[in-house]
């Protein structure tokens, strides 16, 4: 569960952050990423939405309690990659997207993992 922005640079290329909680691990994550739109989806109907595709780059620190193992740290550092779609209203700073993120541990040991997200987030 967590909150997300997006700021939009251009019709392409956005940056986005995400400060979540997870109660599963009991921790605290926070991610910056920078987004391009590869493609749009094409939409049949004349409501006002475009749809579009997108991959990216970034960072993730997630902190907190170290998930009940001994030698799991209570920290950890990586890159991700989200990989999503969004669903955007044409005269609306909200946009609904579902991603999927390949992420690359790298402190305090590499290892490798998924986020997965969906939801809204408001757009600047």
């Amino acid at each position: 569960m967590g909150a997300t922005v997006s700021y939009r640079l251009d019709q392409a290329l956005a940056f986005q952050g995400m400060l979540g909680w997870s109660f599963g691990q009991r921790q605290l994550q926070v991610s910056a990423d920078a987004i391009y739109d590869v493609m749009e989806i094409p939409s049949d109907d004349d409501m006002g939405f475009s749809y579009p595709l997108y991959f990216g780059a970034g960072l993730r620190v997630r902190s907190g309690h170290p998930s009940g193992a001994a030698n799991r740290p209570g920290a950890t550092t990586g890159v991700r990659f989200p990989l999503g779609v969004g669903v955007i209203p044409d005269r609306s700073t909200v946009e609904v997207f579902f991603e999927l993120v390949p992420v690359m541990v790298f402190a305090p040991y590499i290892h490798g993992g998924w986020d997965a997200g969906l939801g809204g987030r408001i757009s600047f």
